[in-house]
């Protein structure tokens, strides 16, 4: 395959995954019950005393994403320097098509289609190291949630004590599991270098060897950071629409939705429904209005999802079209 067919193949496929995406959100959203209320409470509050909490919720979209872009840099640039502009187009890249696969998985996909050929199979295991830090912070967070409700009284362990135990204790052993998994990379490395014929593997152990403890312990930063700054934009547009939730009781029952939806093979662009239900249920012990942990629910997930998955799908193009207009240079001279 030539330079040129290769390009219009690319743009072919990156015009088809735009539509595509573009269309499965529009299904979903017709599907939305609390659609419509939602925007009507968005509006309510941009247009009455809530307009500058809404445009905090909406402004905190920004160092969200850009902490996801900061790690991604830090990880791609063992192996190709890129710019955090150029991290967060393949973060939003990468989101783009993962909205549309169980637990996002095709942002793997996404993000190392912007990286050089000779790097992609490292870009993509070094993603994993990267999703691995905040699987750790979910589960060490929603492990301090578990203990916070039973502590509170939120949730009384006398019932089911058996179930509440075993759930303890699984949480310990993956929280500290993975976090020796984590730090001791030398154990991954030599699993994949055990496996000697298969030379992606050897690849892929190498990448894994490469990472600094430095930059792990930064990953895990990161990562927290996104974890109190997307339930923070929850808590607050919850006080924003008159619910009466506490911020450490929210915070930590929101702790306990997230470890949850970690491990639930959902869909990011269908998993709202899954996420109000168990909102409303976790929420239920602060407040009884259901209709505006309901509509939270929906304004978090476009706001911190679909919108982004949208300008990650824009930006894809463009920078499709400014590659072949520099290739289109470069044959010229």
């Amino acid at each position: 395959m030539n330079k040129s067919t290769k390009i219009i193949f690319n743009t072919l496929i990156s015009v088809v995954l735009s539509v595509g995406l573009f269309y499965l959100i529009y299904r979903q959203l017709q599907h939305q019950e609390n659609l419509g209320l939602a925007w009507q409470q968005m509006r309510a509050l941009a247009s009455g005393r809530g307009f500058v909490g809404l445009l905090i919720v909406l402004l905190l979209v920004i160092p969200n994403w850009l902490l996801e872009a900061r790690k991604w840099q830090l990880l791609v640039g063992l192996f190709e320097p890129i710019s955090l502009w150029k991290a967060l187009q393949s973060v939003l890249t990468g989101l783009s098509l993962g909205v549309n696969t169980p637990n996002r998985i095709g942002e793997y996909a996404g993000r190392i289609l912007t990286i050089k050929d000779p790097y992609r199979l490292e870009a993509a295991t070094v993603m994993w190291v990267g999703s691995l830090s905040q699987l750790i912070i979910t589960l060490g967070f929603g492990w301090l949630g578990l203990v916070y409700t039973v502590v509170t009284g939120v949730i009384d362990p006398t019932i089911n004590s058996w179930w509440w135990k075993s759930l303890g204790v699984l949480l310990i052993g993956m929280s500290v599991g993975l976090a020796i998994l984590y730090f001791r990379k030398d154990l991954l490395v030599a699993f994949f270098l055990y496996f000697k014929r298969f030379r992606f593997l050897i690849r892929a152990g190498k990448a894994i060897k490469a990472i600094p403890k430095a930059i792990l312990v930064r990953l895990l930063g990161l990562s927290a950071l996104r974890y109190l700054i997307f339930t923070g934009q929850y808590l607050l547009l919850l006080q924003l629409l008159g619910t009466a939730v506490p911020w450490v009781g929210g915070f930590f029952a929101l702790s306990l939705i997230y470890l949850i939806m970690a491990f639930l093979p959902t869909m990011a662009i269908a998993e709202i429904g899954i996420r109000g239900e168990l909102n409303i249920y976790f929420l239920q012990t602060y407040t009884t209005n259901t209709l505006a942990v309901l509509t939270a629910a929906v304004i978090i997930w476009l706001i911190n999802l679909i919108f982004p998955a949208i300008v990650g799908s824009i930006l894809w193009l463009k920078v499709k079209a400014i590659h072949k207009k520099a290739v289109n240079v470069v044959k010229r001279t």
